[in-house]
């Protein structure tokens, strides 16, 4: 690993999509040398598009996080699997860091729409809602979560929340003073 920042062992990237995990977490694995674990990659190495197919990439993301001791994992962080996740880690007591990537509707949209990635396989579920409804209710579970301590709890556990509303070596520098704050609130 590079440099002398005592890097916790796994850190947990959540926040809706198009804030910038993906990018952030492919940067810091890089620099440290440490596995980046992701649904979507789960998703396009195990899913097929239908419901059993992401049910059987969430159990090996599940797994991965329950086993895996060293890694920068990433995920919406809402939605109904939430609290599995969140088990999962729990399995093994090792720390773990959560960052909540924050960033503004207009410039999360503009991010989604330049993706040059392939299609990751996902089923249809074909919600009578809008996905501007969708984000609302996950920003809210993920406030609501911060606020409460949902992501916390255990000895080790914090998290913070992240404004990435600035260029990408501004969002990496406020990271990394995060990750060398030794406690937030009261927890080691």
């Amino acid at each position: 690993m590079s440099g002398s920042v005592a890097v916790p062992p796994r850190i947990l990237l959540i926040g809706l999509s198009g804030v910038g995990k993906s990018t952030l977490a492919q940067a810091l694995c890089s620099r440290w040398e440490l596995p980046h674990v992701h649904i979507d990659g789960f998703r396009r190495e195990h899913g097929d598009g239908t419901v059993a197919g992401e049910y059987f990439a969430r159990a090996w993301f599940l797994r991965a996080c329950s086993r895996t001791p060293r890694g920068i994992f990433e995920f919406s962080g809402s939605g109904i699997h939430r609290a599995a996740v969140r088990h999962a880690f729990q399995e093994s007591a090792i720390p773990l860091l959560t960052v909540w990537l924050v960033m503004p509707h207009a410039r999360r949209h503009e991010r989604l729409a330049a993706r040059q990635e392939p299609g990751t396989p996902r089923p249809d579920w074909k919600l009578p809602v809008s996905s501007n409804v969708i984000d609302e209710d996950g920003r809210r579970t993920l406030e609501q979560d911060l606020a409460q301590g949902f992501w916390e709890g255990p000895p080790g556990w914090r998290a913070e929340r992240l404004e990435a509303v600035a260029s990408f070596e501004i969002l990496h520098q406020r990271f990394m003073e995060l990750v060398r704050e030794p406690t937030s609130r009261g927890c080691p």
